[in-house]
């Protein structure tokens, strides 16, 4: 019997799992080769060094694809980060997982409208910085900070942190929408974490990122707002303190509970090696003795000149 089906789908053909993985290698295929159309003209300008530059991804009546734009641009864009020295380093976003290293989300970069562009995703602290000034302006802040002080040990960040943070995170949405608790919500945070460093110093760190609430999303509860600050703004904690060559005390005994009896050597997190083992051996542990937790609503958009 003839074969009725002249181009059978993928899936029939190869089945889910080989399906999957072709159309992730061809999605993967459309994002390189965008990606090199677009900036193979690109060449730093002397001015751009040490800057992000954002070049058009999609044509609009304003520009072509390639052609470089600014932050109020209305399609699509790359974000290039030029370092002094004229790395061009591409915006690429990151999944944050609690307890293990950061991975990009594609293999490529891939292009973004800027108001979604996350300042904390860009490759170095230089340009982090200069994103939030180029993407985020602050708003309104409808509630109060919430400050926690721990006396002795650390201040307990799943424990205490996370409900009170998410809690308050619920009060600004109430007091937004009036009460509803519903809408298109641009919110923001700003983090600062007091450290006690092993020398016998304080340093004070801070971690903003932002959080989207939309109207479609319905009403929610204080935890709707616990992972976002139970795993995305933990895990950029622990990047700012791995960059400063230091481990949390708190993390440091959590890991050390579960690997009781073994060699630090030895120690795991959540399947795998615990990467920081290098820094307790050798001492790194700061002591957070204070988090103060502001959050407000935030203006999307490039910042007005003054």
């Amino acid at each position: 019997m003839a074969d009725t089906e002249d181009n059978p789908s993928l899936r029939q053909r190869f089945g889910e799992k080989v399906a999957a993985r072709i159309k992730k290698q061809r999605a993967e295929e459309r994002q390189q080769s965008s990606f090199k159309e677009a900036t193979k003209r690109f060449r730093p300008r002397k001015s751009e060094l040490g800057k992000i530059v954002l070049l058009a991804a999609t044509k609009t009546k304003a520009a072509k694809p390639g052609e470089r734009v600014s932050a109020d641009y209305k399609g699509k864009v790359y974000a290039l980060y030029v370092t002094k020295n004229k790395t061009v380093k591409p915006y690429r976003e990151r999944i944050y997982t609690e307890g293990k290293r950061r991975k990009a989300k594609s293999k490529f970069p891939v292009a973004y409208k800027p108001h979604t562009l996350d300042p904390q995703q860009f490759p170095t602290k230089a340009s982090r910085k200069q994103a939030f000034e180029l993407f985020v302006t602050r708003g309104d802040r409808l509630v109060a900070p919430v400050v926690i002080r721990a006396r002795k040990g650390s201040v307990g960040w799943h424990e205490t942190v996370v409900p009170l943070a998410s809690a308050q995170m619920q009060e600004l949405a109430d007091k937004a929408t009036g009460g509803k608790g519903v809408g298109n919500l641009p919110m923001m945070v700003d983090v600062d974490v007091t450290l006690e460093l092993p020398d016998g110093s304080k340093k004070v760190i801070r971690v903003s990122d932002d959080f989207g609430q939309r109207k479609d999303q319905g009403a929610k509860g204080e935890e709707f707002y616990a992972p976002f600050f139970a795993k995305k703004v933990y895990a950029l904690l622990g990047d700012q303190l791995m960059q400063l060559g230091l481990v949390s005390q708190g993390s440091a005994q959590r890991v050390a509970k579960v690997n009781k009896g073994k060699a630090i050597s030895k120690w795991q997190w959540r399947g795998g090696p615990w990467y920081k083992r290098d820094l307790y051996k050798a001492g790194q542990v700061a002591r957070i003795s204070e988090v103060r937790v502001q959050p407000f609503l935030k203006r999307v958009g490039k910042r007005p000149k003054k």
